[in-house]
């Protein structure tokens, strides 16, 4: 399914309009009831920083929505499996060593993956390799808690700074507007590093689904505002 909008705002109300209607039942590894859409979803916002860009029922309000942002692009003390500003930001990765008996060993160094997909763009403005990815094979596989944010891409293209961002799994009623929100404060960042205004920010997701129980008060609230 694809859903074009101007706003975030308006985009999640259509995509929570059409799982509402067309989902699916489906059972998840945590026993937990979702109504997920049957395909895979594109959200095509073309003009991502636009008002409104919180919907009217929307679990988070503005003050929320900033302090996850701020999360995302600084950091947080709060403890967890993984954070994205961890994973875009401070990326572990190894270089093979060696020591000075002569044996290879791996040493780990942090990553800066936006900072490194900024520099790429302004040595080679049409490069399709500005990416950051969050996934770590060998922990997330066996993980409880992967990330569901899975890749980053961004893209210079008719004078604007175009993100693409691909999700595994996205809980729609009460996750993807601040997914969105915050992601396209990242975006906004990376463009103002190059001089650019923001173009298109599109976001897919595999499983794209909304919790009944979990989201009950978020779901009257949705209902309420689609079906006056």
């Amino acid at each position: 399914m694809e859903i074009r909008s101007k706003t975030i705002a308006d985009a999640h109300k259509k995509v929570c309009k059409e799982i509402f209607e067309d989902g699916e039942e489906i059972i998840t590894e945590d026993r937990e009831v979702t109504f997920e859409y049957p395909e895979p979803v594109l959200i095509i916002i073309e003009e991502p920083l636009k008002e409104p860009r919180v919907s009217s029922f929307c679990g988070f309000g503005e003050h929320a929505m900033e302090q996850y942002t701020n999360d995302l692009l600084n950091g947080s003390d709060n403890e967890f499996v993984y954070t994205y500003h961890e994973r875009l930001f401070e990326y572990i990765s190894y270089d093979m060593v060696s020591s000075e008996y002569g044996i290879n060993l791996f040493q780990d160094y942090y990553l800066n993956q936006i900072y490194e997909l900024i520099e790429k763009m302004k040595k080679e403005p049409t490069t399709r390799r500005a990416q950051a990815i969050t996934w770590y094979p060998e922990h997330d596989l066996l993980s409880d808690n992967p990330p569901c944010l899975q890749r980053i891409q961004c893209m210079i293209r008719t004078g604007k700074l175009h993100m693409d961002v691909n999700f595994r799994s996205n809980d729609m009623i009460s996750a993807f507007n601040q997914n969105a929100y915050a992601l396209t404060k990242l975006q906004e960042l990376i463009a103002d590093e190059l001089g650019l205004p923001v173009g298109r920010y599109t976001h897919y997701i595999t499983s794209a689904h909304m919790y009944f129980e979990r989201d009950a008060e978020e779901l009257k609230k949705f209902k309420k505002e689609v079906y006056k």
